[in-house]
């Protein structure tokens, strides 16, 4: 929960520039909307039976999962979630409760588990492949649980392993950091760490299945799935803002410097002076 609150991407400017730029002329007022549209789409023609069912991976407790299987235009019936932790999942029952789908809690670990062929309409991973090790499983299995017209949603860190951030993407953050973030209070960090020098996590604090191939999830994702939509973006905001979504506010100068830093990010990400280390990612099943 604390995670989420200091987070960049708790900071709203960021995450609906990334979608707007992700969804194109397919955006839709919101992420959801838009794809529950391409889906519905999708689907025409191919009634499913039983209705429409969803599954969660690596579900966590469905916070970031959950607002997938309902809308306006689409609404799920059942949804599964799968996590390795038991404790998870019954936070996500709580989570789920009164959402208009039934949630079914799967205990499992998706580097080894087999899901059933043609069983799902929309799978998907919110920032939770990074921690997978054996991709191609994962990804083959996606597939094979896919009906077809069925999509695939993935919003993930797909940078270094490790989260180790690369040397061009820390100098630029930590200059534009300080020349461009006043005053230097709003560069501390949640932990009490300054932003006047970005330096890697230690990956001894880290998880042990943080980031664990993370460079290679898109590769991986390619060789299974046919991908549609794919926007790379965060190579500079990243860096400059992980940790400091505490300090922004709904405010004309927090946009102002939010519309700065995406107009720098864009520019130097298309030069090659920077990396990008997270995508979204809308993939269906492969002919």
């Amino acid at each position: 929960d604390l995670v989420r609150r200091v987070s960049w991407l708790s900071t709203p400017y960021f995450t609906e520039h990334a979608v707007r730029r992700f969804l194109g002329a397919d955006f839709r007022g919101d992420l959801v909307a838009s794809i529950h549209h391409l889906l519905r789409e999708s689907l025409e023609g191919r009634e499913p039976r039983g209705g429409l069912r969803g599954l969660a991976l690596a579900c966590g407790d469905m916070f970031g999962e959950r607002d997938f299987f309902s809308s306006a235009l689409l609404s799920f019936d059942v949804v599964e979630g799968i996590d390795v932790s038991g404790e998870q999942l019954e936070r996500a029952r709580e989570n789920c409760a009164g959402r208009g789908f039934e949630f079914v809690p799967i205990k499992g670990d998706l580097n080894t588990m087999n899901l059933r062929e043609s069983r799902y309409h929309l799978v998907v991973a919110n920032h939770a492949v990074h921690h997978i090790e054996n991709l191609d499983h994962l990804f083959s299995q996606v597939a094979r649980a896919l009906v077809h017209g069925g999509y695939f949603f993935c919003s993930e860190y797909v940078g270094p392993e490790r989260l180790q951030v690369p040397l061009r993407n820390r100098l630029w953050a930590s200059f534009l950091v300080n020349l461009l973030v006043w005053p230097p209070a709003r560069r501390r960090t949640h932990e009490g760490r300054s932003k006047a020098w970005i330096r890697n996590i230690d990956p001894a604090e880290l998880d042990p299945s943080e980031a664990v191939r993370s460079s290679t999830i898109l590769a991986a994702c390619r060789r299974h799935l046919r991908v549609e939509k794919l926007y790379l973006y965060g190579g500079l905001n990243y860096p400059s803002f992980e940790g400091l979504g505490l300090h922004f506010e709904a405010c004309e100068r927090d946009e102002r410097l939010m519309k700065r830093f995406i107009f720098l990010e864009e520019l130097l990400s298309g030069l090659h002076l920077v990396k990008p280390l997270f995508g979204y990612v809308l993939a269906g099943k492969a002919p």
